[in-house]
């Protein structure tokens, strides 16, 4: 988990379900949200919050597609 997730995490008192860590962007790009930079396209970083309930199912996405 990154540094500022990790930190965010222990302010609010942690969580009680896991958090991906993704530094890799591999699960960001699959699910649209992550695009790398290659030319001339530049870095296109969206935000996204997507819950997904323990039977892999998205319950809640929330993104800047």
């Amino acid at each position: 988990m990154p540094d500022y997730t990790r930190q965010r995490e222990q302010e609010l008192g942690g969580f009680s379900f896991p958090v991906l860590s993704d530094p890799a962007y591999i699960v960001s790009e699959t699910w649209g949200v992550y695009v790398r930079a290659s030319d001339p396209q530049q870095e296109d970083m969206q935000h996204g919050t997507f819950v997904i309930d323990r039977d892999g199912t998205v319950v809640f996405c929330q993104s800047r597609l």
